[in-house]
């Protein structure tokens, strides 16, 4: 099941390539991925996509990110793998191909476990890139955190959606949930309860899923056989019952470490390597944290993070999400019920976009059984500045490409940005560098390198409060 994408000009060519990742439901079979759940490159050839296999082992990948995080001018990879299989480190060599790198090679410390999303972006406004990956992490503390995460029983989970009927499909999942989870214990007399189900097609979809997770745990393909072909259930069945990839012991020896029960946040070196820092920074435990990613919220110059918690609770609560404001880049603090961030629903995903175009930028996220919410940023404090790419020569939103600015006395203040287009968990943000510019109110001057490596700048003085639009014939 691909579950994840990302897209750039791999190759320089003009156009943009893909690369998909795939998810195995590996926790619930409890078992080793198989071949077929390799994750694969797609080359854009004059509008036709050549598939090839990506090198490495399989994973359960939840994210995939192009970025060139090591400042080269060609885009990297990054592929985060769920339930224990490594997270993958690639270098492009900006033709097409990429190196797989090693704990060896003393560029990527760790990563994380059970990587949902991945990010990258400057979080200390020294030009250089760093990476943000979250994953299931403890609840924060006192000691690991400004003010504990906001916690709910979970019998009040649909409390908050307004529209009856709305309201009244979500407590009857809850109640699914009770018998059909992910994450508990299954017995084949578990499809009984499907039929507490009002909806017949629904029914009939749990029936399925039943059976599968019975040929999961009795390890009988034959009871694939019973699921029609073509279902999400047959296909995730006859995964589980295919040819396993046969990873060797070096080949785990060799992969880059993982670290259990913290985000990771690894921050740039000047030599090209990179440390984490996510404990000393205060950014490592946002409880089950599926999608993370950077951005300037209150416009002060400095990246926020916003993680989400999307997962069906194990206890008998669900905790908020979480706003981590950056602190002129030395560490976060979590400010999630001052800045109105606070939701105690389940989230999976969300994107950062400026819908009413009044200089800040807003949240829309995606709730689990509820409705979307849009998080309307009212900042009035600061200023800002944001530019738009128009590549007419190919890749016309500029994937890929920087966006330098530069402002204050002489033009000594900086600030990067990288228009991407994956690594979030099931989500991508509008292509368009947003830059807060605290009190600020101009720019010096502007540089843009697009993905090709040409350089474009931009002679200032440009105002703040506007989107600019850069093209290029």
């Amino acid at each position: 099941m691909t579950y994840s994408a990302a897209f750039g000009d791999i190759d320089r060519d003009g156009d943009l390539d893909a690369v998909l990742g795939n998810w195995f439901f590996g926790g619930l079979a409890r078992a080793v991925p198989p071949e077929i759940s390799r994750n694969s490159i797609h080359y854009n050839d004059g509008g036709v996509f050549r598939p090839e296999p990506l090198p490495g082992m399989p994973g359960e990948t939840l994210s995939v990110l192009l970025s060139d995080w090591n400042r080269d001018g060609a885009l990297d990879l990054m592929v985060g793998n769920d339930l224990g299989q490594p997270d993958i480190f690639y270098l492009g060599d900006g033709r097409g191909g990429f190196r797989e790198i090693d704990r060896s090679d003393g560029i990527i410390p760790t990563s994380a476990r059970t990587s949902m999303s991945m990010d990258t972006a400057d979080v200390d406004n020294d030009l250089l890139l760093d990476i943000y990956i979250t994953q299931i992490s403890a609840r924060p503390t006192r000691e690991g955190a400004d003010v504990e995460i906001e916690q709910r029983p979970f019998e009040r989970y649909c409390e908050d959606i307004q529209d009856r009927d709305e309201r009244a499909i979500c407590e009857r999942n809850v109640d699914i949930n009770e018998f059909y989870g992910y994450v508990r214990d299954h017995e084949p007399s578990d499809i009984e309860s499907c039929g507490r189900i009002p909806d017949p097609d629904q029914v009939r979809h749990c029936k399925l899923m039943m059976v599968m997770k019975t040929a999961f745990q009795t390890r009988d393909p034959r009871l694939c056989a019973r699921i029609p072909e073509g279902q999400r259930a047959a296909v995730i069945c006859a995964s589980f019952f295919a040819p396993k990839y046969e990873a060797k012991p070096e080949d785990y020896k060799r992969a880059i470490a993982q670290l259990k029960n913290e985000n990771v946040l690894l921050v740039a070196a000047a030599d090209g390597s990179f440390v984490n820092r996510a404990k000393s920074m205060r950014a490592h435990r946002t409880a089950w944290s599926w999608n993370g990613k950077l951005a300037d919220l209150d416009n002060d110059e400095w990246q926020d993070i916003y993680v989400v918690n999307g997962m069906w609770p194990r206890s008998s609560t669900t905790p908020s999400n979480v706003f981590l404001r950056n602190l002129a880049g030395q560490r976060f603090a979590n400010r999630t019920e001052e800045y109105g961030l606070s939701d105690q629903m389940i989230v999976t995903a969300y994107t950062y976009l400026d819908f009413d175009n009044d200089g800040d930028l807003d949240i829309v996220t995606n709730t689990v059984n509820g409705p979307l919410k849009v998080f309307v940023n009212n900042e009035t404090q600061n200023h800002s500045v944001a530019f738009e790419l128009r590549d007419l020569r190919g890749n016309r939103f500029g994937i890929g490409a920087k966006i330098r600015v530069f402002y204050g006395e002489d033009g000594s203040r900086a600030q990067i940005r990288e228009l991407k287009a994956g690594g979030g968990f099931l989500s991508f943000d509008a292509p368009i560098a947003h830059f807060g510019l605290g009190p600020y109110e101009k720019l010096s001057r502007a540089e843009v390198t697009w993905p090709d490596g040409e350089s474009s700048p931009i002679d200032g003085p440009l105002e703040a409060g506007h989107r600019y639009r850069v093209e290029r014939r």
